[in-house]
């Protein structure tokens, strides 16, 4: 199993191999059939990450995408794919490479919180409406499970969330390079591939004010639902570091990660 982890949870020359940071709670309820190994990659998203902050959230998929196939094709025998967040969209692109699955042995893939996440996907939740917050990915070639929090914008953000002009905005954004940051949006706005076409058109009526107002509150709580949980301050915050401590489907439960660990020891034939 290649595990990857999401922003923050590996940096620039990370050369470990023992997994860590969310998708340890996946592999840690794995049986001695799986042999898990950490692929690691800048995991930075502009300013935000372990690293010095000049790598872009593009360029640091890009850079996790040679990471993950060099260790994929180092790697003999049949191959699990496992991605947390950021991590999700390294797999993601790997798995588009043509050939790339059936070359490397490459037999699943489960994704925590996945950026991309198609609608309905989640694991026995088909109440939720969303999707992914930087759009619908492309197919996944190989069978492959999505876990996501109700709450977390991440994988669930609402169809016509303001957060999503959020994503398209930052992800070329560097702390570094704000010329060609510039010109990756300009070029954005130029091909109208904006998901929300630039958020919510100036109201016209009482019926566009409403909607407006309805966007500004969901994005506002999808935002708190995403920040980290504060006491009193923010009760309903942390949905999208919560998958290895919280029940996934109902009191009682498993965490999403232990959901995830027992989807891939029943369905993984190798």
């Amino acid at each position: 199993m290649l595990v990857v982890g999401g922003t923050g949870e590996s940096y620039p020359g990370d050369t470990r191999t023992d997994v860590s940071g969310m998708l340890a709670g996946v592999t840690g309820h794995l049986s001695r059939r799986f042999t898990s190994r950490w692929v690691g990659y800048p995991a930075e998203y502009g300013p935000v990450g372990n690293g010095a902050g000049g790598t872009s959230f593009h360029d640091s998929v890009r850079a996790g995408v040679r990471n993950l196939a060099q260790a994929a094709a180092g790697t003999i025998g049949p191959i699990v794919l496992l991605g947390y967040s950021q991590g999700c969209t390294v797999v993601r692109e790997f798995l588009s490479t043509p050939g790339a699955a059936e070359s490397l042995g490459i037999v699943a893939a489960g994704f925590v919180a996945d950026p991309q996440m198609p609608p309905g996907a989640a694991y026995g939740k088909p109440q939720q409406s969303g999707w992914g917050i930087a759009g619908k990915g492309g197919d996944v070639p190989v069978p492959a499970w999505w876990i996501a929090n109700d709450r977390d914008p991440i994988p669930n953000a609402s169809p016509d969330s303001l957060l999503r002009d959020i994503a398209d905005l930052t992800e070329f954004m560097t702390a570094t390079d704000s010329i060609g940051w510039a010109r990756a949006v300009i070029d954005r706005l130029l091909r109208s591939s904006w998901q929300n076409s630039w958020g919510a058109k100036n109201p016209l009526n009482l019926v566009d004010v409403w909607r407006a107002r309805r966007r500004v509150d969901t994005a506002l709580a999808e935002a708190f639902a995403y920040l980290p949980q504060v006491p009193v301050l923010n009760d309903a915050g942390g949905e999208h570091t919560s998958y290895g401590v919280e029940a996934y489907l109902s009191p009682g439960s498993g965490t999403g990660c232990e959901v995830l660990a027992s989807l891939i020891e029943a369905n993984v034939r190798l």
